[in-house]
This record gives C-alpha cells, sequence and structure tokens, in this order.
C-alpha cells in the first residue's frame, strides 16, 4: 500500500502551521507501506515526525537515496519504538530527481500498522 504525505509548509519565521498527520493504511500482516513526500522546493529543511502510538514493537523506517551530487551511498534506517514520537531531520541526499522522498515503514514481526501500531508521519518543510 502507498500514502502520498500532506506536507506542512512554513514559510516564514515566527509563523505557526498546522501539522497534517499522515496515517498508516495498511492492514496486512507484516505488510510494509511506502510514504511518498513531494517537496513544494528543492530544501534541506525537511523534518519527519514518526509517530508509534502502539504497544506492539518498534516500527522500522528506511528512507530511499536520492540522487545527484549529494545523494549518500546508503539508505537512511531506523526504529521508532512503541508510544515514542521521533523527528529526523532530512538531508537533500535522500530527494529523488522528482523531487520527492520515499520512505518505507515496517510494523513489528506479526504486527499490522494501521491496527497494532496506529502508525502516523508528519513532514514539516520550510520552504
Amino acid at each position: 500500500m502507498a500514502v502520498a504525505v500532506t506536507n506542512t509548509s512554513i514559510a516564514l519565521y515566527n509563523t505557526a502551521g498546522v501539522i497534517t498527520a499522515n496515517p498508516a493504511t495498511s492492514t496486512s500482516t507484516n505488510g510494509t507501506e511506502v510514504f511518498t513526500i513531494t517537496l513544494a522546493k528543492a530544501t534541506k529543511d525537511t523534518i519527519l515526525i514518526m509517530h508509534n502510538t502502539g504497544a506492539a514493537g518498534a516500527v522500522s523506517y528506511s528512507v530511499a537515496v536520492g540522487v545527484g551530487v549529494f545523494a549518500d551511498a546508503d539508505a537512511l534506517t531506523g526504529t521508532v519504538a512503541d508510544g515514542v514520537l521521533t523527528a529526523v531531520k532530512l538531508d537533500g541526499a535522500y530527494v529523488s530527481a522528482t523531487g520527492t522522498i520515499v520512505i518505507t515503514f515496517t510494523p513489528y514481526t506479526g504486527q499490522k500498522l494501521l491496527t497494532d501500531h496506529a502508525f502516523t508521519a508528519y513532514v514539516i518543510e520550510a520552504v
């Protein structure tokens, strides 16, 4: 399954923005889900916030490698523990040629992203 992420863009300093929730939709046991972030403009100021609200184990994430001179050699990977809100500032190395960032989320073994983890991602883009 796939989720097209709705970003929160903030253009001015000292300005509040409403952060949009992007919940997982996968109800498959062990089902991974791809979230695609489409940037308003090429920026190095993109914050990914991940919320694992369940108590079913850690959710794993993998941010695909982008393209160009600043592309990293490896995907950015990590986990989000039970009940934890985690933030990562993504650099330009993870932006594809089409201006997107692709992230794959994987539930804990035997679990589902939507029902067991109630997983949600948020993206803040400083433009």
